[in-house]
């Protein structure tokens, strides 16, 4: 009878073990809730095929919302008008991301001030792959993501604490190029 009763345990035992340790999941929440929404989950990155064969792009609509008690400032390029500056990462490996954004800015003129529970919405296009080296495009196009943005607890360029990861990014996305 016990033998009987470990044979029929021992597999949802297992089973239930097997998917608690599973932190793999991209449809888990984050720890933290991200301030970036975007606005689908899953995103067709198209051929730019005035750039070159294998370029692609897609648009998001990021919204963000400062969760914290706290005024926050988004560090933009160059002018607050052309929004913040933004990264998309790669989300649950350390494999480089094709849609690594290269930021060469000049002097800041003003950083963008989101108040406690506001929120500020951008229209991004994401463009990838954003290096290359002897006629092959560097980082992966394909999987799951992350939008970032630089975001300061600090009005100007001076030393303050660090923001909380979960006010810098989105949740995961999917992207998937269309060749």
């Amino acid at each position: 009878m016990t033998l009987l009763f470990v044979r029929r345990v021992s597999p949802m035992l297992i089973l239930a073990v097997g998917l608690a340790a599973c932190d793999e999941d991209p449809t888990a929440p984050d720890k933290g809730e991200p301030a970036i929404v975007m606005d689908r989950t899953y995103y067709v990155a198209r051929p730019r095929l005035d750039e070159g064969p294998h370029d692609v792009a897609f648009r998001v609509i990021a919204t963000y919302h400062n969760t914290s008690d706290a005024r926050v400032w988004l560090v933009p390029c160059e002018k607050p008008e052309d929004g913040p500056i933004w990264s998309v990462e790669r989300a649950y490996d350390e494999a480089d991301s094709g849609y690594s954004t290269i930021w060469g800015c000049a002097e800041v003129d003003a950083l963008i001030p989101v108040e406690a529970g506001e929120s500020r919405t951008d229209t991004i296009e994401v463009r990838g792959p954003t290096s290359w080296s002897e006629q092959m495009g560097h980082g992966e196009l394909a999987g799951w993501f992350r939008m970032r943005y630089e975001v300061s607890a600090c009005p100007a360029e001076q030393s303050c604490d660090a923001v909380p990861a979960h006010l810098t990014r989105s949740a995961p996305f999917y992207v998937m190029p269309l060749e």
